[in-house]
């Protein structure tokens, strides 16, 4: 019985956290066009200043992010881009963090970090409040049931990570008996 409400509260974790990421990815959708040039050269300074930061020009694995950032200002200062575009970005960041190797993890997680400074310091309020809220409840959910682990929502509303926080540990601990 104590396992089965266990499960319960992990599913209604998981639909809570779901839904919270459904709400940034619609208000990235209503945060519409991003002002061009001045916002969109930030995006690439950040990006090409932690580039040199980690010296990753000399690792064509990790080129693909710079591109995808370059890819990103040229939109941007072309008026083509929108906050879901750069939320779209966030979430390609998300899944190959979750599928990465250790070392491969430590470049991904610094282009979300200059993402997510882009994202703090440019994003309309609504999107950057929506964001913040499901981050929020991420990290309390993984401080609660997680064990030192680090999770993201990817595409299709499955979690990318370490471990799903509530999820697939508890499980593992569940099953056992």
């Amino acid at each position: 019985a104590a396992a089965d409400d266990l499960r319960e509260v992990c599913a209604m974790v998981r639909d809570n956290r779901r839904a919270l990421y459904t709400a940034a990815d619609e208000a990235a959708v209503a945060a519409g066009p991003i002002n061009h040039n001045r916002v969109g050269n930030d995006l690439i300074a950040r990006a090409e200043a932690m580039v040199q930061r980690l010296r990753l020009r000399r690792d064509p694995a990790h080129e693909r992010w710079l591109r995808e950032f370059e890819a990103l200002q040229d939109d941007i200062q072309q008026n083509r881009a929108t906050w879901q575009d750069v939320h779209v970005v966030r979430t390609q960041l998300n899944e190959a963090w979750g599928a990465a190797n250790p070392a491969d993890r430590r470049i991904i997680g610094a282009f979300k970090r200059e993402l997510d400074n882009f994202r703090e310091a440019h994003a309309p309020t609504g999107y950057r409040s929506a964001i913040e809220n499901a981050d929020t409840y991420s990290s309390e959910m993984s401080q609660m049931f997680g064990r030192r682990s680090r999770t993201e929502l990817g595409p299709d509303g499955e979690f990318t990570g370490t471990n799903d926080i509530a999820g697939r540990r508890i499980e593992e601990i569940l099953n056992t008996d």
